[in-house]
């Protein structure tokens, strides 16, 4: 099964997909992890958008075999009919755990990761 969420843009639904291919991407492109992507700036958070949702789009498209719609000039416009509806889809490709239970881990000494459990999807574990 293809985990796919769609955002809407000029009347029509187009698939989009935020896993490790459109967050690789994005790393690459703007030397941020997603995970930091909260802690900047207020300004270069909504900017960081364009690439996120680009390569979601781009995703999405790999992953039902069709053409990607847009081209990368074409990303604000999008954003500016479906940013807020996008922002809501993103956390729910994020994994989701049982209560107390936490990600696998790769060091002893790394920080916890912040998770989204199925009781509070906005809790997070530390």
């Amino acid at each position: 099964m293809i985990n796919i969420g769609y955002i809407n843009y000029d009347g029509k639904k187009y698939p989009i997909r935020v896993r490790y291919y459109a967050l690789e991407k994005f790393q690459e492109e703007t030397g941020i992890k997603f995970s930091e992507m909260g802690n900047t700036e207020e300004g270069q958070r909504l900017k960081h958008y364009e690439p996120l949702l680009f390569y979601a789009l781009e995703s999405g498209a790999m992953a039902l075999k069709e053409k990607m719609a847009f081209d990368r000039k074409q990303i604000p416009a999008v954003l500016d009919e479906c940013l807020w509806e996008f922002v809501q889809l993103v956390p729910e490709f994020m994994p989701e755990v049982e209560e107390g239970k936490e990600l696998p881990q790769k060091s002893r000494g790394q920080k916890r990761q912040s998770i989204r459990t199925k009781k509070s999807k906005n809790k997070k574990l530390t």
